[in-house]
C-alpha cells in the first residue's frame, strides 16, 4: 500500500512542478522579448549542463531538471511571435 501512496504523491509534486514551470514560463514570455527569453534559457541550460558535467556534484537530479527548465524556455521563446 505505501507503494502506491508514494505513486501518487509523486505525481501530485510532478504535476505542480509542471505548472509551476509554465506559469514562470508564460510571464517571462508575456514581459520579455522571444530573443531574451531564449538567451536567458540558454544560460539555464549551460548552468545546469556545467552541475551536470561535475564530478564532485551530487544532486541527485535537480541539475538535469534546470536544463529542462532551459530547454522549455528556448522552446517557448521559439514560439513566442513578437508584434
Amino acid at each position: 500500500m505505501m507503494g502506491l501512496a508514494n505513486v501518487f504523491i509523486f505525481t501530485v509534486l510532478a504535476a505542480l512542478c509542471l505548472l509551476a514551470v509554465g506559469v514562470v514560463v508564460s510571464r517571462a514570455m508575456k514581459s520579455r522579448s522571444s530573443i531574451q527569453v531564449m538567451i536567458l534559457g540558454i544560460g539555464i541550460i549551460l548552468t545546469g549542463g556545467i552541475v551536470a558535467a561535475d564530478p564532485s556534484s551530487n544532486l541527485g537530479g535537480v541539475e538535469y531538471l534546470f536544463v529542462l527548465l532551459g530547454l522549455s524556455f528556448v522552446i517557448g521563446g521559439f514560439a513566442k511571435k513578437d508584434s
